[in-house]
């Protein structure tokens, strides 16, 4: 391949796939999605366009597809039986259960037997979109205290200052409020 050429390389045509098999309910066997619908401005495209086929192999109308690819529908196999684990114990005990009972199965078994410690490692460290949202929604509950507990500061230095201009006097205030009382008045400077 010359790398410094102009002619014109052609290249295998790209061909995106994602297997769904998780826990939420998707309605479509078979779905297509475009990076363009995530853009901020609807229809521009900026001349970017990535797409992808989902499979949803929870679907009735893919079982063919599982019938047809032993890998897949044992690995599905696997996912699932996870997934019923975790309705009685912790992730952890749920991914060991399922592993186990699948090298007993013969489901995955040459690649469990040869990468069980990875395996497990990688099913309770993957990408968990609850936790996720959860994480997110507490960040923003605790960014908006924040906030709120420093525009009620301002607004306490705000209704001392009516009465007084005293620095330490606004500190020993301030410092009552059980809010407050790590209130340095180098903080309290920056509303003066």
């Amino acid at each position: 391949c010359n790398i410094y050429g102009r002619k014109l390389v052609k290249i295998p045509t790209p061909n995106y796939i994602v297997f769904y098999n998780g826990s939420k309910t998707r309605k479509q066997a078979i779905e297509k999605l475009r990076l363009s619908d995530a853009f901020l401005t609807e229809g521009a495209t900026g001349e970017f366009e990535w797409t992808t086929t989902v499979y949803n192999l929870n679907h009735p109308e893919n079982q063919t597809l599982l019938q047809n690819c032993r890998p897949l529908y044992e690995y599905t196999y696997f996912i699932q039986k996870i997934q019923l684990y975790q309705q009685q114990y912790e992730l952890f005990e749920a991914v060991h259960r399922a592993v186990e009972e699948c090298i007993q199965e013969n489901i995955l078994r040459t690649f469990l037997l040869t990468h069980k410690a990875e395996v497990i490692d990688v099913m309770i460290t993957e990408f968990n979109q609850e936790l996720y949202e959860k994480s997110i929604w507490e960040q923003g509950i605790e960014k908006g205290l924040e906030q709120g507990l420093e525009q009620g500061l301002q607004a306490l230095i705000n209704s001392i200052l009516v009465f007084t201009s005293d620095l330490d006097t606004i500190y020993q205030v301030v410092i009552k409020n059980e809010n407050y009382k790590n209130v340095t008045k180098e903080h309290i400077m920056k509303y003066l």
